[in-house]
């Protein structure tokens, strides 16, 4: 049995879950039970918060949640720490897309994520990953009542091809990252998924060799290079995999759950 490991972190989609967002089964007491024996387990997501929520609803009581790409960290519901977007930073995103005719901005907020009237479609994709929407012509207005903590950019076509060229020059006092083929965030520099377990890490005393990590995008490499133990999922980008100490079955075959139940085999019991 793994007894060094304290800590294990995980991203959502194309790693937790399968292909159709189905939670593996026995997650929830997977979770519980390693939570008795010492180990914390954090769910770190591009997704908005009260996605995971509803995702996890059997487990949320005991994770720590890593939403919006390490803009916002919580446990057990409760936030101690929020990343804000300055208003002119928000402003200067939104001008930089404005004439980008396959993408859709949306400001994510503690609250909600606001966006403006787009094709059924793109509806259908954000609502995968954000549960509190506001849809209105005004809703940029609406969200400067909020605390805006992450940039967000659907891209019909390509993010990496027709969004990140433009708002890659804001790399110098913003974080621009690709979630996957369709989705681009944008949250302060310095704020991803590592910034955001380094503070969990700190939060809890736990060591970076007592903690574990699963991904498959890019955008989960900096939480992956912290952790003493980290796994690239079988359907991870080459970019993944070369970080990774270890490689973990695909997310079609719940293998972040055949990992914990070799590794901690009183989850079997």
């Amino acid at each position: 049995m793994n007894t060094r490991i304290k800590l294990i972190a995980s991203d959502v989609d194309g790693t937790l879950v399968d292909s159709r967002k189905r939670v593996p089964d026995g997650f929830a007491a997977a979770v519980r039970k390693l939570r008795e024996h010492g180990v914390r387990f954090v769910i770190a997501s591009g997704r908005q918060y009260y996605n995971v929520l509803k995702t996890f609803d059997d487990a949320k009581d005991d994770l720590i949640v890593i939403p919006e790409n390490g803009s916002m960290l919580l446990d057990g519901g409760e936030a101690f720490f929020t990343s804000r977007l300055a208003d002119g930073d928000v402003e200067a995103a939104l001008e930089a897309v404005r004439d980008i005719p396959t993408a859709h901005p949306m400001l994510c907020g503690v609250k909600a994520a606001y966006v403006r009237p787009c094709p059924d479609f793109c509806v259908v994709e954000m609502a995968k990953y954000y549960e509190r929407r506001v849809m209105c012509e005004d809703a940029f207005e609406r969200a400067k009542g909020d605390t805006i903590c992450k940039f967000a950019i659907f891209d019909e076509e390509s993010t990496a091809r027709n969004v990140l060229p433009v708002v890659r020059h804001f790399a110098d006092r913003l974080s621009p990252v690709l979630s996957d083929q369709h989705w681009l965030d944008i949250m302060n520099q310095g704020v991803d998924k590592g910034t955001g377990l380094g503070i969990v890490m700190e939060r809890l005393g736990v060591r970076s060799d007592e903690c574990m990590a699963f991904g498959d995008y890019d955008n989960d490499i900096p939480m992956l290079r912290i952790c003493g133990e980290s796994y690239a999922m079988a359907n991870a980008t080459d970019t993944v995999k070369a970080v990774c100490r270890h490689t973990a079955p695909s997310n079609e075959e719940a293998g972040v759950m055949q990992v914990l139940r070799r590794e901690f085999p009183f989850l079997n019991d």
